[in-house]
């Protein structure tokens, strides 16, 4: 796969990269090994000022490290073949409205001032050559109130022209499982081709979300109590395996939520409107990972691409790192990446193919040369 060993090297190139989970399938949905499809999902962006006076655990990982891959995704795009495709997409929760303030006020410039704090990742992400999509999550759909960010979606079929991948930000399924009743108005805005949410639709959701959700504020964590659990890492290097680290449905050991309700959702109200989905991609969970059922000789398969904020711990590990995932789709094949910032030493500039000395190094050299001459 091209265009996989294409990104894996990129992403080498500016951090630590390691397999979360990867999984090679024809029927996955998605045969074309020319169209790389890349999803950030949540990131929380708050405001430098209500970081420091909510009393937050958690605040956005390794924002720099954000910014460099969003730059290395711009130059794969732009370097891309004329028959080759690169398409970024963020999954939703850019901006932590809820976590901002306690009720959103259309008037008030809430979303600029959180912005503004992050100036150099909201450039990146929002760069015209990028030309990333940008979801609503929960925590920030109350951005279609503001003109500057009407371009957001709720979700997105792929292909376009059979389309049997779905992507969401995932909140949709916490509705359905809560108070399937409430919600049957809205499935048909989520699981049919062609169509988005109005902002009477996203209004109705606000009221909804409004009533559904006990503490939206969240002052204490986003929404993962303790460190989102990984199977096991490896290191993103040589052959990736066909299969790696999924979860099955029915393996009482597995992380499957939302699976069967993602299926029996798309079963019930996606097939009417199109050809049968297999593959839906999400964030909104904070836990990364590849859930897979069989079903019938077919299989459906969840894919979370965990987040920017809390903290993973990988099984048998002592301590917990910094969550920081990516998803990929390209031809059938689905991976996910943990990246981490690569250690100090690894970006030594070398002049001459020599590492470049400390001046106080030289300076020490200098001397010596200079009493042994004397």
């Amino acid at each position: 796969m091209i265009m996989h060993h294409r990104l894996l090297a990129a992403l080498q190139s500016i951090a630590q990269v390691s397999l979360v989970a990867a999984l090679r399938d024809d029927r996955l949905g998605f045969p074309d090994p020319k169209d790389l499809r890349v999803f950030i999902p949540d990131l929380h962006l708050i405001s430098a000022q209500r970081l420091a006076t909510g009393g937050f655990h958690f605040s956005t990982n390794y924002e720099p490290l954000l910014v460099a891959l969003l730059g290395m995704l711009k130059g794969l795009k732009l370097a891309a073949a004329a028959d080759e495709r690169v398409l970024v997409t963020q999954l939703g929760d850019i901006l932590d409205l809820w976590r901002e303030v306690p009720h959103i006020n259309p008037q008030e410039e809430v979303a600029a001032h959180i912005a503004n704090d992050h100036a150099e990742l909201m450039n990146a992400l929002r760069d015209p050559d990028l030309n990333a999509t940008l979801f609503l999550g929960n925590h920030d759909y109350e951005l279609y109130h503001w003109a500057s960010y009407a371009g957001c979606v709720r979700k997105m079929f792929i292909p376009e022209n059979d389309p049997q991948v779905l992507v969401l930000h995932g909140d949709v399924f916490d509705w359905i499982e809560q108070t399937p009743d409430a919600v049957q108005n809205f499935l048909v805005y989520y699981f049919a081709p062609g169509t988005q949410p109005t902002n009477y639709m996203l209004g109705q959701m606000h009221q909804f979300v409004s009533r559904t959700s006990p503490n939206p504020e969240s002052t204490t964590s986003i929404q993962c109590a303790t460190p989102a659990r990984l199977n096991g890492l490896q290191p993103a290097g040589g052959a990736i395996p066909a299969q790696f680290n999924l979860q099955r449905a029915g393996d009482p050991a597995a992380d499957v939520k939302f699976l069967d309700i993602a299926y029996e959702a798309v079963g019930k109200s996606g097939n009417a409107y199109g050809p049968p989905v297999k593959t839906v991609i999400i964030g909104h969970t904070h836990a990364a990972r590849i859930a897979v059922r069989e079903q019938d000789g077919g299989l459906f398969t969840l894919i979370d691409c965990g987040a920017w904020i809390e903290n993973c711990s990988v099984d048998g590990a002592t301590n917990p790192m910094p969550s920081a995932q990516i998803g990929v789709l390209c031809g059938n094949e689905a991976r996910i990446y943990q990246l981490a910032p690569r250690p100090a030493a690894a970006r030594r500039r070398k002049t001459s193919g020599r590492a470049t000395r400390h001046p106080s190094a030289r300076r020490r050299t200098i001397r010596r040369r200079a009493r042994k001459a004397g």
